[in-house]
This record gives C-alpha cells, structure tokens and sequence, in this order.
C-alpha cells in the first residue's frame, strides 16, 4: 500500500478526481442535518476515505500546514466547538472540518509530487469543470432560452455546483486563472465572462474580469498590446452587440447599478440589508458567536429576515463568527499575501488565483470553501510550506519553509 501511495501517478491521479467532485456537490447518497440546514454526503466526501489511509502512512513524519493556516483552523474548529451548546451544529463546522482534512492530505503528498504534478492536477480538475458545465447547460438549453428570449429572470438557471448561478460564475472566472496552455485559458476566459452575462452575475463578472485583466497584463500572447488591440477590439465589439441583441446588456446593467428588476431585489433583501447589522452584532458580541453562526443569530437578535445563510463578506463573516481576532487574522493573512508578492506582482498563477478570491470575497464566499482551500493546500504543498511532526517520541517540531 505504500508503494501504491508514493507513486506520483498515483497520487495525481487520486488528487485530480478528488478536485473534479469538489466542483460536484449534487452528486450525493444523503444529507448531514445541522441546525441551519444539511450537508450533503457528496460522492466528493465519501472519496476522501481513500486518503486516510494515505495520511496513517506519514504518521512517523506528518506534515502540517503552517503555523498561520494550522492556527486558524484549530481557533476556528475549537472555538466553534465552544459555542455549540448555545447555538447548535452548523453546516460551517463540517466545512472547516472537511477543509482541514484536506489541507492535511495535500501538504503531505508534497513529499512525492513535483510542481508540474500540481499544476496537472488543478488543470484537469478546472477543464473537467468547464466541459462539464458547458454540457450541463447544453442538457439545459430550455432553461437557457428561457432566460434568453423568453424574459425568465436568471435566478431560473440550474446550477451544476448547487450554489446557484454565481457560484457557478465565480468558480468558473477563478479557475481560469490556473489553466497553462494560453488558447484554452483565453476560450474558457471567453465562456466565462459570457456565462456571468447570461446569469446576470456581478460575483461571476467580477472574478471572470480579474482574470482578463491579469491575462492582459502578463500573458504573452493574448495580453493587451499593440498586436492584439484589434484581437481584443473584435472580441469586445462582438460580445456587446450580442449581450444588447438579447436584453443580457440592459440587464447586467440593472444588476450592477442595482436601479431596478432583479438587481434591486437582490440588492436591498441581501448584502446591503446584512451588512447594516454587521456594527450592532459585532458590538453585542466582540468574541463572535462561532462558526456559521452569523446568519442565525442575526435572524434571532437583529431581525433580519432573508434566504441568505452567509454574510457574502469574509471579513465580516469572520468578525461576526469568530469575533476581533477572526478579523485580525482575516486582514494578518491578506497582509502576508500582498507582502510576498511585493517584487512578484501576483504573476504566478496561484498567488494571482487566491489575490482574485480575496478581492471577490468581499462580496462572496464565508472563507471556509473548499475548492479555494483545495487550490492554497496545492500552493503550500507546490512550495513545500510544512511543519512537520516526529511522532511519537517527544513530538518533535521541524520547520518547513514558511512562506506564502
């Protein structure tokens, strides 16, 4: 078996499926019930068991994350463990849970991956994402042209990540920062920046135009300059006269100014309604009320009233569930990124992937997703950042490299 688990095929192989059912949340037998809904037991969690033996086999020498990512997970999960009695199991528990086991799994197949094996890896998982979802709304084209030419609102679109429609927009804009070969990065930028049109998704335009930016700006083929303007310019003009074509224009642009339609209801019953009860939750509970708690106890306490489970702010959902020292950790890890990117720019693609997640995670996300922690376990691991424990004598301490 252990001849099976060091072989790097091996673990490619395993690690590329595990990242494809991450994106596949529907693929389940039943649901965890918590106390704000269920967890489904995806096909994603029941294929993690296959790690475990894997993770028993590095005991002697277990790699950790580092001390910042190990001692945020550990706060998170204890204190959420804490105030379980007063609030309940949330489904954020599970999450951070789950996305600790992963973190653990993948700083440890470092030791028999090379970098080229990572980006494989996170390739094969992103492309599958995208011939996936593209037949997932062929399958649906009814629905499509409904929202099309039939004047559905695009909250009517079926989602293949069970998140809705900007989940699916968001997951798709970050995962073009990954892909390698320049052509397939540019035709997947192009299906999704269409995609967030179609669904009306400021989240997914937003990750999508991060994205086209950073190509703009260090990708030498398809990057903005003097060569590629008419390029550009024909892409540009083609994509304007189709979105006004069909109404998509007129209604991106209602979303975004949130003036009226859609764009009004989501702005005034969603983030802007949350985010005014922020200050006064944050006031009555400095120490937070615990993980995935937020939402709950902004219901019972503040009477906000909405479908909404997350704060869509990671910062705020930090400050709330974890308190002052959530945020702090929040704002010290965002400090580290810009600080080791100082002379790098963001140009590699995985720090320019977790710099677009912090930005979109302003108006998305609770921090604990687990395809972004997926995607920071294969940065650490690509650059061997570990601490790795000697068990069992005397718990020795070794110091891998600590960088971001």
């Amino acid at each position: 078996m252990k001849t099976i688990y060091s072989s790097p095929k091996v673990l490619t192989a395993l690690l590329a499926i595990w990242y494809i059912l991450l994106y596949l949340p529907h693929l389940k037998l039943a649901e965890i019930p918590t106390s704000n809904g269920g967890i489904p037991i995806s096909l994603c969690y029941i294929f993690s068991l296959v790690f475990i033996p894997f993770l028993l086999l590095q005991l002697p020498k277990l790699r950790i994350p580092p001390w910042y990512i190990t001692g945020l997970y550990a706060f998170v999960i204890l204190y959420g463990f804490w105030m379980m009695p007063a609030y309940g199991l949330k489904k954020g528990m599970l999450h951070w849970l789950f996305g600790s086991f992963l973190l653990l799994v993948l700083v440890n197949a470092a030791e028999f991956l090379k970098e080229e094996d990572w980006f494989r890896i996170v390739q094969i998982g992103v492309l599958t994402f995208f011939v996936l979802h593209l037949a997932f709304n062929i399958f649906h084209w009814k629905a499509v042209n409904a929202v099309v030419f039939g004047g559905e609102t695009a909250a009517s679109l079926p989602s293949l990540t069970r998140g809705g429609r900007n989940l699916d927009a968001s997951w798709l804009g970050l995962g073009c920062f990954l892909l390698r070969d320049r052509k397939v990065r540019f035709g997947c930028l192009l299906y999704s920046l269409g995609y967030s049109v179609l669904g009306v998704s400021r989240a997914g335009l937003l990750a999508s135009g991060l994205c086209l930016v950073w190509v703009w700006i260090y990708d030498d083929q398809f990057g903005l300059r003097k060569r590629t303007a008419l390029l550009w310019a024909g892409v540009a003009t083609v994509g304007a006269v189709t979105a006004t074509a069909t109404g998509m224009a007129q209604r991106m642009l209602s979303r975004i100014f949130g003036s009226m339609g859609e764009g009004a209801i989501s702005f005034l019953s969603g983030r802007e309604a949350m985010w005014k009860n922020v200050w006064p939750m944050f006031q009555v509970h400095p120490f937070g009320v615990g993980v995935g708690n937020a939402i709950p106890v902004m219901r019972d306490e503040f009477g906000f009233a909405s479908y909404e489970d997350v704060v869509h702010n990671v910062l705020f959902q930090w400050l709330l569930d974890e308190g002052f020292i959530g945020a702090l950790w929040f704002v010290g890890l965002v400090l580290l990124l810009l600080y080791s990117q100082r002379n790098k720019r963001f140009k590699a693609p995985f720090p320019a992937y977790l710099g677009a997640y912090l930005i979109l995670s302003m108006v998305q996300f609770h921090g604990g997703e687990a395809l972004m922690i997926f995607v920071l376990g294969v940065y650490l691991a690509s650059q061997n950042q570990y601490v790795r424990l000697e068990l069992p004598r005397n718990l020795k301490f070794h110091r891998g490299k600590q960088r971001i």
